[in-house]
């Protein structure tokens, strides 16, 4: 059986049968040894990186303070911000159950938070339902999105993101992998295979940038434009020249603004955004890494193995392996 199967007397219940079981479920104080779940402390971390790259110096948290995922994405988001100096504000969600019999006033209270933070401010949803509260908030609100508020949710719920207005960007949590792991370790165990000695957590594939946090917070309209460059160019080999050339600001000044505007090097932003690119190739293609490398900036593919394993942790194919859909 595979199933939402954290809590406790479910667990006793299911051994008493004899019945192997897999939980994909993050709630509950402990979770039984056979679970696969989503590695929710890593999505918080990659919202709050996503964010922080493009500039943003107030942050955000939108979730659930009982419940175990949104708790965990909360402090990944939260570390990560702190890291960088800056402090998360939190307004807390409403579950499924409570939204109903008072919606009104739950979206005037997130607006009522919403319109108390400093703008630009950069948000996480718990997941990609309460991103689409806020949003409604932000109209409610009477402010603009990205320009004020930008949004991040998580599990790329495709229907839920694109039908939102506007379009809600979100963390992918690959539940495809989640679900094909499950499956093979519930396989495993009806085999006579022993349950892993701790839940298997499945790492994010990155975040997928739609309309809502479509947006540099930068005041620094050069380095907006530095920035806007790299991106509409990081399937080249660029260098800083390049943005340079790009960019109507002698080299020296805009090296000068965009350290000041982002604390990083214009090489740092370039190497960043090819990083980016690779990884988004690699989990939604079956592109080569040769190709994937000559398609995110890379000349030779032996520079890009090694930059891609100095800035994940991992070569290519190995995060390939991990991270890839269905994979």
């Amino acid at each position: 059986m595979i199933g939402i199967l954290s809590e406790e007397t479910r667990h006793r219940w299911l051994r008493t049968l004899r019945c192997p079981f897999v939980n994909v479920s993050s709630v509950g104080d402990r979770l039984p040894p056979s679970s696969v779940v989503t590695d929710n402390a890593a999505i918080g971390r990659m919202a709050a990186e996503f964010l922080l790259r493009r500039g943003f110096q107030n942050f955000g948290f939108c979730g659930l303070p009982y419940h175990r995922a949104s708790v965990e994405r909360q402090r990944g988001f939260a570390t990560c911000v702190a890291e960088a100096g800056f402090r998360t504000e939190f307004v807390e969600a409403v579950s499924v159950a409570e939204s109903a019999p008072d919606w009104s006033s739950y979206i005037g209270r997130l607006s009522a938070w919403l319109l108390g933070l400093p703008k630009p401010t950069g948000i996480l949803a718990f997941n990609d339902l309460r991103g689409r509260d806020l949003l409604d908030a932000c109209q409610t609100a009477g402010l603009r999105v990205p320009d004020d508020i930008a949004v991040v949710g998580v599990d790329n719920d495709v229907f839920l993101c694109e039908t939102a207005v506007p379009m809600l960007a979100s963390v992918d949590a690959n539940l495809r992998r989640l679900g094909q792991s499950a499956a093979e370790l519930l396989e495993s165990l009806i085999g006579g295979g022993r349950a892993p000695a701790a839940p298997i957590e499945i790492p994010p594939t990155g975040v997928v940038a739609r309309l809502s946090a479509d947006i540099h917070a930068v005041a620094d309209p050069r380095v907006a434009d530095a920035i806007r460059f790299i991106r509409e160019h990081a399937d080249r080999p660029i260098r800083s020249g390049d943005v340079v050339r790009g960019v109507p600001v002698a080299r020296r000044s805009l090296e000068r603004r965009f350290r000041k505007a982002l604390g990083r090097s214009l090489e740092e932003e370039i190497r960043s955004a090819h990083i980016e690119r690779a990884r988004r190739l690699l989990s939604d293609t079956t592109l080569s890494v040769e190709e994937v490398g000559e398609r995110s900036g890379f000349l030779y593919t032996a520079h890009f193995s090694a930059a891609f394993k100095r800035a994940t942790g991992l070569p290519p194919a190995a995060w390939r392996r991990a991270h890839a859909r269905g994979g």
